[in-house]
This record gives structure tokens, C-alpha cells and sequence, in this order.
């Protein structure tokens, strides 16, 4: 099956503000695990996007998605 040419909305886009997020432990993480959180964090070009992060490691890397990719993962 062909798709469609994929467009990353995402690479033009400025840093995004982690300050304030909120985070939460991503459903399904095993306690015994390194655990994963997850912030919707809006940004000023007017989309919301979806920041993953390991417990472990805070102040990152971390992984964004779109909203649109999000319940796609």
C-alpha cells in the first residue's frame, strides 16, 4: 500500500517551554522500569504538542510528538 509524502511539522519550530509542565506517568509503564512521563505543552505557533520523558533523566532528551501523532505511537 502507498502513503502519502510525510510532513514534519515539527522541524521548524522553535524550542519548546518545558517551565511549569505538567507531567504524568505515561499509562502502562511498569513500576520496575525506568518509568516514562508525558506533558501537553502549547506552543506559540498555536499547537500543542505531546513531550515524552525518562524519570531517570529529567532535563532530557526527550521525545515530541504532535497531537495528531500521539494516539498514533
Amino acid at each position: 500500500m502507498a502513503s502519502g509524502p510525510m510532513l514534519d511539522d515539527k522541524a521548524e519550530r522553535d524550542e519548546l517551554d518545558l517551565v511549569g509542565a505538567c507531567w504524568r506517568r505515561a499509562p502502562g509503564s511498569d513500576p520496575a522500569e525506568p518509568l516514562v512521563e508525558y506533558a501537553f505543552i502549547a506552543h506559540s505557533d498555536g499547537k500543542t504538542y505531546v513531550v515524552l520523558r525518562n524519570v531517570a533523566a529529567p532535563d532530557g532528551p526527550y521525545q515530541v510528538y504532535t497531537r495528531a501523532e500521539w494516539p498514533a505511537g
